[in-house]
């Protein structure tokens, strides 16, 4: 049985930045005043040469993109020009086969952790893609609809995964072990993580409360968290609300975070503060509304839309 580690602090101050009334919906959060200083240009938008199925997730890693390929059951490798460099993984659960893959990333060896959702489980591989290693979460109420392990970060020898569930106990962000031992850390977390340098952050999708007949909603506040090598949550800032974070990524000293509200790359600093909008797309609703997340390759980005199966690429514009 996981251990949970409580957080009488995390609650207290989540209670007063609540209020009294949390049963209701906030009427005085401030929304991003943005200021848009475009450092990106769309140098490439691949989509039907992928043979995507409702994307979720990517990784850069040693000059490839990885991508988990969700309603394809395997991870697709293309290049900085969208060529598909190799697919693999299959429908099963044994090694390298995946039900519903999400999270991804990876470590400065560059093993490559893979979020198994349907299987409750983390599959280990090299860039070879050969299997290391798995992590069982198996006591987590998968439902594939509802209820999935989602992002991962590995930092100091610990994977740290959160989770998109309705199921409150579960709404945490899941600590393992090298030893793989499981801890859970927080309550009422829906959202992100990243290691940027020393620190893991975790971003929040919105603000989930459980109201008086039980049921679950979004107030639209959102949050970024550090947490300590203690796995005990240290600082809490509010982000712009209803941001509805998509990603959150360190480089160059700042956080990046992906607005799905927005529909826009965002540079932060290192408490939580916005300082201004890199890259915001542009065009009908109907599209904008598929972009998911981003990742860094380098100086670019790809940006991810799982309705359309569609890979964009950005590029650093030159001065």
């Amino acid at each position: 049985m996981a251990k949970t580690i409580k957080l009488c602090s995390l609650m207290l101050m989540l209670t007063f930045l609540i209020g009294c009334n949390s049963d209701q919906w906030p009427t005085n959060m401030d929304t991003i005043n943005i200021v848009e200083t475009p450092e990106y240009i769309e140098a490439g938008k691949y989509k039907e040469a992928l043979g995507l199925n409702n994307p979720s997730a990517m990784q850069w890693v040693n000059e490839s993109l990885y991508i988990t390929d969700s309603g394809n059951d395997r991870i697709v490798v293309i290049d900085r020009e969208g060529k598909v460099i190799r697919t693999f993984g299959e429908p099963g659960n044994g090694p390298l086969q995946f039900i519903k893959p999400t999270g991804i990333t990876a470590d400065a060896d560059y093993n490559i952790y893979i979020v198994d959702s349907g299987n409750n489980r983390i599959q280990v591989i090299d860039q070879e893609d050969q299997f290391i290693k798995q992590y069982q979460v198996s006591d987590f109420p998968y439902s594939p609809k509802s209820s999935e392990i989602k992002d991962i970060a590995y930092l100091n020898q610990t994977l740290y995964a959160t989770t998109q569930t309705m199921d409150q106990s579960w709404a945490t962000v899941i600590a393992i072990s090298n030893d793989e031992s499981i801890q859970t850390i927080g309550e009422s977390l829906i959202g992100h993580v990243a290691a940027i340098g020393d620190t893991l952050y975790f971003v929040s999708e919105g603000e989930f409360i459980k109201t008086k007949d039980t049921r679950s909603f979004e107030s639209g506040r959102n949050y970024l968290l550090t947490i300590s090598p203690n796995d005990e949550i240290t600082d809490i800032h509010e982000i712009p609300y209803k941001y509805t974070a998509g990603g959150i990524e360190g480089h160059e000293q700042h956080i990046y975070m992906f607005s799905k509200s927005y529909f826009s790359v965002d540079r932060y600093d290192l408490d939580g503060n916005y300082m201004n909008t890199v890259y915001r797309f542009r065009g009908e609703l109907d599209e904008l509304m598929g972009l998911t997340t981003f990742t860094f390759a380098g100086n670019d980005i790809f940006v991810l839309n799982s309705m359309t199966n569609t890979v964009y690429y950005l590029q650093k514009a030159t001065s």
